[in-house]
């Protein structure tokens, strides 16, 4: 691919990636662009990897930026990330508003482990049994479970079966509230 066809197919100007290239520029808000138009990551472009295997891959949606980190446990402080932020693909279509957090913690093992990503959705609507991130209102805590309705109250619930059963099942109260659906998860190896 020359590099008007990867400006074309990207939507970046010619002279940008002829800058990255050269090396003239080490950076660009337009990665996530050229990543999508070559079918790789963000972070392909500007950390050396190894080889990328795409022969059973679903196709790449979009990428969204990682802000910062949830407990799988507590609730905790999820104000954004300082460093610039890295992107993360996801194989589905989501809103605009997506967002991703890393998991720190045990509350949600088996499924999520400590380090897993999670793409939260703001837009989507969620249900019993759905896994979501809640915050509390008057705060910048958030933590990531579960969502159940039983009996007609609605509960944050833990999957790790070693946590006591007080623990494992939190009441959603007023004083906090489901900021979105969490729609993918990311797991490096």
């Amino acid at each position: 691919m020359t590099q008007s066809e990867l400006a074309e197919a990207s939507g970046v100007s010619q002279v940008t990636i002829s800058h990255l290239i050269s090396g003239k520029s080490l950076s660009s808000r337009k990665l996530p662009e050229i990543a999508k138009a070559l079918g790789v990551s963000p972070t392909a472009l500007t950390e050396p990897s190894g080889s990328i295997e795409l022969e059973d891959a679903k196709p790449i949606v979009n990428y969204y930026p990682l802000i910062s980190h949830v407990e799988a446990g507590c609730f905790t402080d999820i104000s954004e990330v300082k460093e610039m932020a890295s992107y993360y693909p996801v194989t589905k279509v989501c809103s605009p508003q997506t967002f991703a957090l890393r998991i720190k913690g045990d509350s949600m093992e088996p499924r999520f482990m400590e380090g897993d990503i999670i793409f939260v959705d703001p837009e989507q609507s969620y249900c019993s049994g759905d896994y979501v991130v809640a915050r509390v209102r008057a705060g910048n805590e958030a933590t990531f479970k579960q969502y159940r309705e039983v009996d007609g109250k609605k509960y944050l619930h833990a999957l790790n079966s070693d946590f006591p059963l007080d623990m494992r099942f939190q009441e959603l109260t007023k004083e906090s509230e489901i900021i979105g659906k969490v729609v993918a998860v990311y797991k490096e190896f």
